[in-house]
Parts: C-alpha cells; structure tokens; sequence
C-alpha cells in the first residue's frame, strides 16, 4: 500500500483494504510505503482488523516503521493487532 493515510482518506483505504480480505483466508498488507497525518492509520487498523475477524480472515500488517511502531504503542493497540516491523 502506498500513500497518505490522513483522517479524510481512511475511508477509501478501509474500502480498498476490505475488498482484498473477501474470500481468503489470510491476508498481508505491506505498509511499509504509507505516509501519516496523525493517527489515522489506528482507526484504519482496527477497522481492518475488525472485519477480518468478522470474515474469519486472518490478516497481517507487515512492514511497519519504527514510527508506526510508537504510534500504535502510544494509542494501546501494539498488543491487540497483527504488527510486524520492518526488521
């Protein structure tokens, strides 16, 4: 993925990102090239993360900067979702 995940884009990602979990099993989502303007990515996360389990999809973001890192560590959710840093 690949762009700028502000507060006004989430939806179009989210619709974007719900449409590549439909009819699998798993997905990875490669994050690494995605630019910030907030939080937003959070709020993109969990609603991502909440219709996979919805759809009994397991997915993985993969990629995630050492910033993403802090971001989701900062909002509680480091724990919570499926996060793989770059390393």
């Amino acid at each position: 993925m690949i762009g700028l995940v502000a507060i006004e884009s989430v939806v179009d990602y989210r619709d974007k990102m719900v449409s590549e979990i439909v009819g699998k099993s798993r997905v990875v989502f490669d994050i690494e090239a995605l630019e910030l303007d907030g939080s937003a990515i959070i709020t993109l996360w969990v609603d991502i993360f909440r219709a996979a389990k919805k759809a009994g999809v397991d997915i993985e973001y993969r990629g995630c900067s050492p910033k993403l890192m802090k971001i989701a560590e900062v909002n509680g959710v480091n724990n919570i979702l499926p996060l793989k840093s770059l390393s």
